[in-house]
Order: structure tokens, then sequence, then C-alpha cells
């Protein structure tokens, strides 16, 4: 009786060690890619707006400068701190001209679409400074990148492509092991030729505030 016993509890032990392996084993890191979808607003800043120039002409506002912006991408996370997203970006942008006035005393308001095509290099900062966790339900994450901006033609006399430079934060909340929602906070430094006007700035300002889902393609 006593051995039946002992063979009983060493199975029940062996079971629970199993459990606790696949457990560990299923909340372990895995290398994965994700895909996303994102919309939000954009903040469109240029000649006569700019918040750092003393001798702005006009006040920014999301008014007279705010516009929209949605996106897609794909992603491949390397490490539990280092990943590669690339992006696929359109955009709604407005802008006041300064050069000319309207009878109201307003400036004339400029309205053009735009697409960029980036790649940023990502940095998970919860896990960097708290280890991984795949239970975490918030993970706060920085990226850094760049890619290349497209203005058609439209009311401009030439449709111009651009270098972007351009970085930001991002907020991804757990809703499952698989999907996020995320929240990210973004700035492109354009060419200042991008609103057809140039002046003494060297660069134009899209900065832009998106809500979406991330999908993480792992087991």
């Amino acid at each position: 009786m006593n051995y039946e016993l002992k063979m009983v509890c060493m199975g029940f032990a062996l079971v629970a060690s199993a459990l606790e392996y696949n457990n560990a084993e299923n909340l372990a890191f895995r290398p994965n890619w994700n895909i996303s979808a994102s919309a939000g607003t954009t903040i469109y800043v240029a000649e006569g707006n700019e918040f750092w120039n003393p001798n702005k002409l006009c006040t920014l506002s999301f008014k007279e400068n705010g516009g929209f912006i949605a996106r897609m991408g794909a992603g491949y996370n390397y490490t539990p701190v280092i990943g590669i997203n690339g992006l696929l970006s359109y955009a709604v942008l407005k802008w006041p001209d300064r050069r000319f006035k309207n009878p109201d005393g307003s400036f004339k308001e400029v309205v053009f679409n735009a697409g960029n095509a980036t790649i940023d290099l990502s940095i998970n900062i919860s896990n960097w400074w708290a280890g991984y966790n795949a239970k975490r339900w918030v993970n706060f994450i920085a990226f850094a990148g760049g890619g290349v901006a497209y203005r058609p033609k439209g009311d401009f006399p030439t449709k111009l492509f651009s270098g972007i430079v351009r970085g930001g934060g991002q907020a991804n909340l757990r809703l499952s092991p698989k999907l996020d929602i995320s929240c990210a906070l973004q700035g492109n430094l354009v060419s200042d030729q991008f609103n057809g006007f140039v002046v003494n700035t060297p660069f134009e300002l899209q900065a832009g505030l998106t809500l979406g889902f991330v999908y993480h393609f792992q087991k």
C-alpha cells in the first residue's frame, strides 16, 4: 500500500513539474513578427508658425494646422528590447500661408495630401529597464528612423520627394498575448520645400498622434 501511494505521489510530482516547465516555456520571449494599423491627427508646422521662432507671424493651432493621418505597418521583434518597424502613412496636411490674406485678415489655408514610407528602430523601454514580462499590461516604446515623404503636384508647380528624419514614443496596452492597443506620438522632419515656400528654417515638422492596434504573430 505504501509502495502504491509513493508511486501515485511521484506521478503527481512529475505532472506538476511538467506543467510548470510548459508554463515557463509559454511565457518565454520568442522573436516575432507583428502588423499594425492606426489613425489619428497631425499638426503641420511650417513658415510663419514655428513655435521655436520668436518672430512667428501666426499662432500654431489645430484649427489652422490640424489634419488627418492613417498608418499601416509591419515589424519584427528581434529581442525583448530591440525591434524594427516599417510604416506606410497617408496624411491630409493643413497650413496657413502667410503670403496671402483673406478679407477677414486671416491667412489663406493650404490643404494638401502626402504619403510617407519609413523604417524605425524601436527600443522597448519597459523590457530594458524592468526585464521581459509576458504578462505586463503596458509597454512603453521609443523609436527613431527615417524614410521618404511624397507630396503630389496638386496645387503646387511640381510633385516633390523629401527625405524624413523621425522619432517618437508609443505605449502598447495588452489586450491578449497577441493583440495590443497602441497610442503613438511621432514627429517627422521633412524638407523646407514640402509646402512650396522656402525661408530660413531648413525643415518643416509633421507631428502626429495616433491610436490603433498591433497584432503579434507568436505561439
